[in-house]
C-alpha cells in the first residue's frame, strides 16, 4: 500500500500534498542549456561574419552607367567603360539628355554621363542621391576619371535630391528596418510566452492591427517628430502594412515548422542577409552578385525601395516592389494554413495551448509569469526596440553636422598657426574646434593618439601649398568631411592644398567595418608606427 494515501490511525481524512512543478527529463533540460548559449552565439556569428564579409571593401560590379550621345565617339567611350577590369560598369548607350534622366529616375541606371561638345568642354555627370548617396559617390568615383582622361571640366547634377529634412538618406533605412522588427520581434516572445495565440484565426487580426500600429508610430516618428519625411501618411501605412504583415506571416511560418528556432531563420533573413542586400546603406553595385540577386526577392529590400519610390521618386516603380511583398504574405499564409490543417499544432513538438494559462517552458528556465505581465511584455519589448531603432538612430542621423570636431592647425612659427586659428575660427568655430600645434610631428603624434580628427599645415614659404593629415582608419566619413572643408578653404586662399593619410586603412578594409562589427580596437599610439 501507498503510505501517502493510507487512513491515518485515528481514522481521520488524509490532506493530499501540493502537486510540485512538472519533472524536466534530462535530456529536454540539456537541449535548453545548450541552445540558451548557442543561439546567442549563432547570431552573433551571422551577423559579423555577413556584414564583414559584404561591406569591408565595397567595390563597383555591373555598375549601370549611361552615356548620352551618338556616333563612334560616344560608342567608344561606352566600350571603354565596359572594358574596365572586374567588370565595374555596365554602359549603355542612350540618345537624349531626357531618356538618361527618366532611367535614373526609374533607377534602372545608377549614372549617366553627357560628354561636352567640344573639346576641352565641361562634362556633366548625372547622379540621384534619393536613391542612395554612397552609389552617387560611387558614380562619381568611376566616371570622374574618364573626364579627366579626356581633359574635360566636370559638371555634377543630382536629378533625384534628397529632402531638406534627410539630408543622409537614412528614413528609409530606418523605416524599413524597423518594419523588419515589428514584424519578426513579437514572436519569438509569442512562441514561448502566448503559444495559443499562434492559431491562424487568432494571429491574422492581431497582425493585421499591430502592422498597422507599427506603421503609425515609425510614420510619426520620421515625420512629426524627426521631420525626415513629410506627408504620405496613407501610402506610408499601406507599405508598412503589407511589409510588416509579409514578414509576421513568414515568421509565423518558421515557428510553426521549426518552434523556438525560427528566430535564427528571421535573424538570417531578414537582418543578416537583408540589410546587405537592402541597397539602403551601400549600393547594391557595390555587393557580391548573390546579394544583388536578393534585393530582387527579400521584404527589407522591396520595402525599403517601395518607401524610396514613394518619398523621392513620385511613385515610380512602386508596383513591383509591393508585388514582391505580397508574394511574401500570400505564400506563407498559404503554408501556414496548409500546416495547421495537417497537424493541428500551433507550435511542433509543444502540447496543444487553448488559452494564456498554458505557456511554453522559457529558454532560460525560472518561474511562469502572469498572463498580463506576458501581454504586456509581448507589446512593450518590441515596441520599445522599434523605438530605440528607430526613433534614437533616425533622430541623429537624418541631418549629420559637423560639431567640434578636434582639429591641429600648424605654422611656420606657434605665432603663425595662433593667428590662422584667430582667422579661422569665425567661419568654423562651431564646426571645428581649431588648436594651434608647434611643429608637423606634434600634429602628427595627435593624430596618431587620436587626439586630433587632422591637421591643416600652413605654407612654410610664400607661394607654396598646404597640406592636410587625416587618419581614415581613425573612420573615413571625418577624412571625407575634413577634405570638402579645408580644399575649400585652400582654394580661397588661392593655395593648391595636399592630403596625406597618416594612418591608412588596410586594403581589405576600405570602409572601416572591422572596428564597427568587431570588438572595439585601442587608440593608435605612436609606438605602433
Amino acid at each position: 500500500m501507498d503510505p501517502s494515501t493510507s487512513a491515518p490511525p485515528d481514522g481521520g481524512t488524509v490532506e493530499e500534498a501540493p502537486a510540485g512543478p512538472p519533472q524536466e527529463d534530462r535530456k529536454a533540460r540539456i537541449a535548453r542549456y545548450v541552445a540558451l548559449f548557442a543561439m546567442p552565439f549563432l547570431m552573433v556569428t551571422m551577423m559579423y561574419a555577413t556584414y564583414v564579409g559584404t561591406m569591408h571593401a565595397p567595390a563597383p560590379r555591373d555598375l549601370p552607367v549611361a552615356v548620352v550621345g551618338a556616333g563612334p565617339a560616344a560608342e567608344q567611350l561606352v566600350a571603354g567603360l565596359d572594358a574596365a577590369p572586374g567588370d565595374t560598369v555596365d554602359a549603355r548607350l542612350v540618345a537624349t539628355e531626357d531618356e538618361a534622366v527618366g532611367l535614373l529616375k526609374d533607377r534602372e541606371m545608377a549614372g549617366a554621363l553627357l560628354p561636352p561638345a567640344e573639346a576641352g568642354g565641361t562634362a556633366t555627370i548625372y547622379t540621384a542621391n534619393a536613391a542612395g548617396a554612397s552609389q552617387a559617390s560611387t558614380v562619381q568615383q568611376v566616371l570622374a576619371p574618364l573626364a579627366v582622361e579626356n581633359e574635360w571640366r566636370t559638371a555634377v547634377e543630382d536629378v533625384a535630391p534628397l529632402a531638406d529634412g534627410d539630408m543622409s538618406g537614412t528614413a528609409v533605412l530606418f523605416a524599413g528596418m524597423g518594419m523588419m522588427l515589428a514584424g519578426y520581434v513579437p514572436l519569438s516572445l509569442m512562441t514561448m510566452s502566448l503559444p495559443y495565440l499562434l492559431r491562424l484565426r487568432r494571429f491574422l487580426p492581431l497582425a493585421l492591427v499591430w502592422s498597422a500600429v507599427t506603421s503609425t508610430v515609425i510614420w510619426t516618428i520620421l515625420g512629426p517628430v524627426v521631420g525626415a519625411v513629410d506627408g504620405h501618411y496613407l501610402q506610408f501605412l499601406g507599405i508598412g502594412v503589407l511589409a510588416t504583415g509579409a514578414v509576421a506571416l513568414t515568421q509565423l511560418l518558421f515557428t510553426k515548422l521549426v518552434g523556438p528556432l525560427a528566430v535564427l531563420f528571421g535573424m538570417l533573413l531578414w537582418v543578416v542577409l537583408g540589410m546587405p542586400s537592402s541597397g539602403l546603406s551601400l549600393s547594391i553595385h557595390t555587393m557580391p552578385g548573390f546579394f544583388q540577386f536578393l534585393h530582387g526577392v527579400l521584404p527589407l529590400p522591396a520595402a525599403g525601395e517601395a518607401l524610396r519610390s514613394l518619398l523621392y521618386f513620385e511613385g515610380r516603380g512602386l508596383g513591383s516592389h509591393l508585388l514582391t511583398l505580397a508574394v511574401w504574405a500570400i505564400a506563407a499564409l498559404a503554408l501556414c494554413l496548409l500546416k495547421e490543417r495537417r497537424s493541428g499544432h500551433a507550435i511542433p513538438a509543444a502540447p496543444a495551448a487553448d488559452g494564456p494559462e498554458e505557456p511554453l517552458p522559457a529558454l532560460a528556465g525560472g518561474p511562469v509569469r502572469a498572463p498580463r505581465t506576458r501581454y504586456v511584455a509581448a507589446v512593450l519589448f518590441p515596441l520599445s526596440i522599434l523605438v530605440a531603432v528607430v526613433g534614437l538612430m533616425g533622430a541623429s542621423m537624418h541631418k549629420p553636422e559637423v560639431r567640434d570636431m578636434p582639429v591641429a592647425v600648424v605654422g611656420a612659427t606657434e605665432e603663425q598657426a595662433r593667428q590662422a586659428v584667430a582667422g579661422l575660427e569665425p567661419s568654423l568655430g562651431a564646426m571645428f574646434d581649431l588648436r594651434p600645434a608647434d611643429s608637423v610631428r606634434e600634429a602628427t603624434a595627435q593624430l596618431t593618439d587620436q587626439e586630433v580628427a587632422g591637421a591643416y599645415v600652413l605654407p612654410t614659404a610664400p607661394g607654396g601649398g598646404a597640406e592636410l593629415l587625416t587618419a581614415s582608419a581613425a573612420g573615413p566619413s571625418q577624412q571625407t568631411i575634413l577634405r570638402s572643408v579645408f580644399q575649400q578653404i585652400a582654394e580661397k586662399q588661392d593655395m593648391a592644398l595636399e592630403t596625406r593619410d597618416v594612418r591608412p586603412l588596410t586594403g581589405d578594409d576600405t570602409m572601416g567595418s572591422n572596428s564597427l562589427y568587431g570588438p572595439a580596437l585601442p587608440k593608435l599610439r605612436r609606438s605602433d608606427k
